[in-house]
């Protein structure tokens, strides 16, 4: 029996049913043990397919097409087992949603976007702290040691960070006369 997850959305008052698959592509010349990608392929109709490759590896000796995870008589720990096979269904699961709240504007590129944005939320997050001019420039003069100039690819000398500071207390000196309040 092949497991096929249906979504049925109305956009528009038309019905479209969504399936999602997973699979994995190898290549007959290479060798049967080395894992491979699982993919996942979101179909709606004829017209409309999306597809993701994921991190999830497995030998493609061991994985079972039609049931869509590990084949049952493969000899592997139980609790691994179900791991894999769970994330796998997660991941369906995933794609279903986002297809739900996306639609049909969804391709392939933000699809794999959302995923990540899904199982990696902090890349995501807005950096609630922002940075001032003169925390810009400590943070600038304090890393201008590691720093290598682009033409000639040396470190930068002494005089160039002195240069920087310098340059600093120029500013700080018209803010100061300027009557602005400054946080050091």
């Amino acid at each position: 029996m092949v497991q096929k997850f249906y979504l049925c959305t109305t956009i528009f008052k038309q019905f479209f049913m969504a399936t999602v698959t997973a699979f994995i592509r190898t290549l007959q010349r290479v060798d049967k043990n080395k894992p491979a990608n699982v993919r996942f392929r979101l179909r709606d109709g004829r017209d409309f397919q999306l597809f993701h490759s994921s991190e999830l590896m497995v030998a493609p000796d061991k994985w079972d097409n039609k049931q869509q995870k590990i084949k049952a008589r493969c000899l592997i720990d139980e609790v691994e087992r179900n791991i894999f096979d769970t994330s796998v269904n997660d991941r369906k699961s995933l794609i279903k949603s986002i297809f739900l709240y996306k639609g049909r504007i969804l391709t392939s590129e933000l699809l794999n976007t959302e995923i990540n944005k899904a199982l990696n939320p902090e890349k995501y997050e807005a950096n609630p702290e922002k940075m001032t001019l003169f925390q810009f420039i400590n943070k600038f003069i304090d890393n201008a040691p590691n720093r290598k100039d682009k033409k000639t690819g040396r470190a930068f000398s002494e005089s160039i960070v002195q240069d920087y500071r310098k340059a600093k207390k120029h500013l700080i000196d018209f803010a100061v006369k300027k009557y602005v309040r400054l946080p050091r």
